[in-house]
């Protein structure tokens, strides 16, 4: 009887420091990032309001803790934009360029974090904490409030979210807040000594890029601009960057009411007429455009692209070299009138540059296609513009 008790009495201590050790453990668990697509917190209808100088206070609100509502017009100056051309209105912060996006510092009790927008229709983002990239991307439906983060661990963080999709026809997407439980550290932007423009089409946008060729190309879940070859691009060169590009459109053909040189003077694009005036001048503007234009329509598409290479040196002046690439959905296509484009208005010795890329879905390269280009196109495309880039502008 005195061993069993003594049995008893071991098993006894064993569960009661199991049960104390186990809070520890959890709390010190990584951050679980949303892996999920787009859920919805409801808000609650009361909330307080914190007092703050000089401008408006964030706005607590009661979820599983306590979550502070900053508006993006008040954080603005703190946080890092993505993109040139992205910016804050009164609203909020205007995601409506592909790869547009924001990055910020925060310190936290432990929370989750959670993203407000304002939007019509349906747009993807990434969302990645401290390097670590969430395992599904987040769905945002028109005018919702969702989770980007669960279970943040008390500490100093680094949150990224980028824009996945592509310009909206109709209104565009704006963020209008950001709730935790902690503060906003400042993370002002660090300006990169390269800025590389991209300016395009469906291609550049991302659209087909993860293989569904599917019939919603303007929000379907086949569309990763983070996948596409200008994307790529920039991450692998560590340049600031702007990605001015809508499915559809063409020098001569219209998406909406626009046609490209429409598009490029425009800050916001679809969303409203603010008229583009840049910031810096990027080293490059690498132009994907000619597989939406008429192919009766050759030579208005010459005299259009003509144009469309002045009105890109008017706005950034000699200095900023000129790429374009072929359509991609064929062999043949507009190759010979963008080579006269280059050719006429100054070449190379005018810094105007036409580089090849394949076609075909899946990398063959061998043939006409008339499907976007998939993840593995883009990234073979991805290695033949990186080392042009470093030539033609001299990186090491």
């Amino acid at each position: 009887m005195t061993m069993v008790r003594r049995r008893v009495r071991r098993i006894a201590l064993l569960v009661l420091t199991v049960s104390l050790l186990l809070p520890a453990l959890v709390s010190c668990a990584a951050p679980r990032l949303a892996d999920f697509v787009g859920e919805t917190r409801t808000e609650e209808p009361e909330r307080q309001t914190k007092k703050a100088a000089e401008k408006p206070a964030p706005t607590t609100r009661k979820r599983d803790v306590d979550m502070t509502e900053y508006p993006f017009p008040d954080i603005a100056g703190s946080v890092t934009l993505l993109g040139e051309r992205t910016n804050v209105t009164e609203e909020g912060l205007a995601l409506e360029w592909a790869c547009s996006g924001f990055e910020m510092a925060l310190e936290t009790e432990g929370t989750d974090l959670a993203l407000r927008f304002a939007g019509n229709h349906v747009n993807y983002f990434k969302v990645i904490v401290d390097g670590e990239e969430s395992p599904a991307r987040l769905t945002v439906t028109g005018n919702s409030e969702v989770t980007a983060v669960r279970d943040l661990a008390p500490g100093t963080h680094v949150v990224r979210v980028i824009k996945d999709s592509q310009p909206d026809l109709h209104g565009g997407m704006t963020l209008t807040s950001v709730s935790f439980n902690g503060t906003v550290l400042p993370h002002p932007k660090q300006e990169k000594s390269l800025y590389l423009e991209f300016f395009g089409d469906s291609i550049w946008a991302g659209v087909g890029a993860l293989g569904n060729q599917g019939s919603s190309p303007n929000y379907g879940s086949e569309i990763s601009a983070t996948v596409a070859t200008p994307y790529r691009a920039v991450t692998a060169l560590d340049a600031d960057y702007n990605i001015t590009a809508r499915g559809s459109i063409g020098v001569t053909r219209p998406v909406g009411d626009l046609v490209a040189s429409q598009l490029f003077s425009r800050l916001n694009g679809f969303r409203d007429e603010t008229p583009y005036e840049p910031r810096r001048a990027p080293d490059a503007v690498i132009i994907c455009l000619g597989a939406n234009d008429p192919i009766a329509e050759a030579s208005a598409f010459v005299e259009g692209g003509k144009a469309l290479i002045r009105q890109i040196r008017d706005t950034y002046g000699d200095g900023t070299k000129i790429i374009w690439t072929n359509g991609m959905f064929s062999k043949t296509k507009f190759i010979d009138e963008i080579q006269t484009i280059l050719a006429e208005s100054g070449g190379e010795e005018a810094g105007l540059y036409y580089l090849q890329m394949i076609y075909g879905q899946n990398g063959s390269g061998s043939k006409d296609s008339n499907r976007h280009p998939s993840a593995s196109d883009h990234e073979k495309n991805a290695e033949l513009l990186i080392p042009f880039l470093r030539e033609i502008l001299g990186l090491s």
